[in-house]
């Protein structure tokens, strides 16, 4: 995974994973292993390994502590000050044992102003898929991601959102979907009401839904905080990479993949029926609209991202399938809306 976002005089900041293989470290794995950090200033290009090692977010869980791979699903936001925070996903020794990904933590690097500070978020549980980390209007760090393990004991697998009221301390967390999916979340904050909404894809209905903190003292209570609701079309099985976009009106917007039709199986994608659809709130109710359908011979829509420029058009980048010469190659398209929200 990679992350971008741009700091206040418009210079970019990109997050991934860097690092050269440590073999004779961890002899198996020969990947790389650090969280990194890419910024540009006046055109010229800088980086650093922010993060190097499973215990610098020390817990004080020998299993959590140890290993030299982190930085999976990385995502990078800035606080009120401008400051970086990347959260990032810790695998110890890189997946080669057992427990690597089924005791996997989902740590939090932030340069609050004093220099790097290594915070374990939730971790001996799996959780760090599908990363997204943004700061609320009261500074307050959020982040959503997926828990891609299960445990008898108790509840792990599924959709969650966490936060930090004081400047990660102590977190609360809770799981806003309870089974598996194969599409990790997005989320934004209400402009009226400054509350999290989180979109994720439905795996068992097949559309995607949206998560709405309705109650605050309830933060950790998915049934009693947070109120669920349906953004998709019932007749299809869409809102795979669901990504959410506040438009400088103040409308959330959408854009995800539209698979196949709902009277199909869910996940067996057709290019005759596939689409990538933008969708935006009116009012309480979601009005769709095709961008994109493709042809009847390649994917199309897939791996999307929605952004507003500061006129209101929404911009969406996205994956397309295009037949030439009789050959399926992928491309990289850009649509851009006609009108402004």
């Amino acid at each position: 995974g990679a992350d971008l976002v741009f700091d206040a005089s418009g210079n970019p900041m990109v997050t991934a994973m860097t690092g050269d293989p440590l073999l004779d470290v961890i002899p198996f794995y020969c990947g790389v292993n650090d969280v990194g950090l890419w910024t540009r200033s006046g055109g010229t290009w800088s980086s650093q390994s922010v993060v190097t090692s499973s215990g610098e977010a020390n817990t004080g869980f020998a299993p959590s502590d140890f290993g030299e791979v982190v930085g999976y699903w990385p995502s990078i936001a800035l606080d009120a000050s401008g400051n970086p925070a990347i959260v990032y996903k810790d695998v110890h020794a890189g997946s080669i044992q057992s427990d690597d990904l089924r005791r996997a933590d989902l740590e939090l690097a932030w340069n609050s102003g004093g220099g790097w500070q290594n915070i374990a978020v939730d971790y001996g549980e799996g959780g760090g898929d599908y990363n997204r980390i943004r700061f609320d209007g009261q500074g307050r760090p959020h982040i959503a991601y997926y828990r891609a393990t299960e445990d008898r004991t108790m509840p792990t697998l599924g959709v969650w959102m966490t936060r930090s009221l004081d400047q990660g301390t102590t977190w609360q967390k809770v799981r806003l979907f309870p089974t598996g999916t194969s599409e990790g979340p997005d989320f934004v904050f209400d402009p009226m009401t400054g509350a999290p909404l989180v979109a994720y894809y439905n795996s068992e209905r097949g559309f995607p839904q949206l998560a709405e903190l309705t109650d605050d003292a309830n933060f950790e209570s998915a049934a009693d905080g947070w109120t669920i609701s349906d953004m998709g079309n019932s007749r299809y099985d869409e809102g795979y990479r669901t990504t959410l976009a506040i438009s400088p009106g103040g409308t959330v917007a959408a854009a995800y993949y539209r698979c196949t039709l709902a009277s199909l199986t869910l996940g067996d994608c057709k290019p005759a029926d596939d689409a990538l659809i933008f969708a935006y709130r009116d009012r309480g109710t979601w009005v769709h609209e095709v961008v994109d359908p493709g042809d009847d011979f390649g994917l199309c829509g897939q791996y999307p991202s929605l952004a507003f420029d500061a006129n209101g058009v929404a911009h969406i980048a996205y994956q397309c399938e295009e037949t030439t010469g009789g050959t399926i190659t992928n491309q990289v398209k850009v649509a851009r809306r006609a009108t402004a929200l």
